[in-house]
This record gives structure tokens, sequence and C-alpha cells, in this order.
């Protein structure tokens, strides 16, 4: 990931379902799409992580996120899926701080979003989408949506990364 940055410890319960931890987020509004069948964890007990944010990725503005995954995760680094998603904005909103000026650099009129790459669906048409956080101007995760993976849309979006 290129560049010293501020990690975020994070404590994930794989096993608690993905609409468990929507409830417990607080959040304003969700994709009724992003739901257990159509996420399933893949991955199981508990872990306590370190995430950063991939925003220090030379990201290429007409990569694919096929492209983003294999070119910007390495040994050290992987992309974050949905429960580490919502574990992240469970332990850190409000936003801190120290956090705060990164993701103003990505909130656009509609706000940002910060992404999961590792937990992909696709709809009845085959388009993929990813789950994203969205904040509000109080600096708090306020939405959990489905984040469009097209060309044209991924450098409006900040990725979570987990360290390996």
């Amino acid at each position: 990931m290129g560049q010293e940055m501020e990690m975020f410890r994070i404590r994930v319960d794989y096993g608690r379902r993905v609409e468990e931890r929507i409830q417990a987020g607080h959040y304003r509004w969700f994709h009724p799409e992003v739901t257990s069948r159509n996420f399933p964890a893949k991955r199981t007990g508990r872990a306590e992580l370190f995430v950063a944010f991939g925003w220090m990725f030379d990201v290429d503005p007409s990569a694919s996120a096929d492209h983003i995954i294999q070119d910007s995760y390495n040994d050290e680094w992987r992309p974050a899926d949905l429960q580490e998603l919502v574990a992240f904005g469970d332990q850190y909103s409000p936003i801190p701080a120290s956090l705060s000026g990164v993701l103003d650099m990505f909130a656009g009129p509609e706000g940002g979003r910060l992404v999961a790459l590792d937990s992909l669906w696709k709809d009845g048409r085959g388009v993929r989408y990813a789950p994203g956080l969205a904040w509000d101007e109080r600096g708090v995760f306020d939405m959990l949506d489905l984040c469009l993976l097209e060309t044209n849309c991924l450098a409006s979006y900040l990725f979570l990364s987990i360290r390996r």
C-alpha cells in the first residue's frame, strides 16, 4: 500500500449474521439486498485485525475492481469483507478526528463510500456491487449501501483494507 498510514484496530465476530450487525449499527438506511444470503460469511470465529484505507493505492482511474484487487493487494494486505466493514463502522462511528480528513477527501455531493472489495454480489442482470458504508456531515456512518463496481465509479470510493 505504498506509504506510511494510520492503522485502526477492529474486533470482528464472524459468527454474527449480517442482519444482526445491521441492527447494531443504527443505520438511517441500508440496502435491502445486503443480507446473509447475498453475502455469506467467508470466515469463522473471532479476530482482532488492523485496517487501513485504500486511498494509498496508486489506482488508475480506468482500472476495474478486479485489477485493483490483483494489483493493489499483496502478502501484507487484503481487501476487507462485509463483516469487517460493518465491524469498522460499529467501532469507529462517529469517525475519529484523525480519520475525518482522509474521508473528507472522498466525500462528494452525496457523501463518500468506504467499500469492502472482498464481498461482491451480482444482481439479476449480472451487474456487480460491493457493500459500502456512507457517512454524513457529522462523521457518522449512517448508511450501508451497495456500490456499483463500474470503472467510472471506483475513483470515488475508499477501500477498507486488512493487514494480513
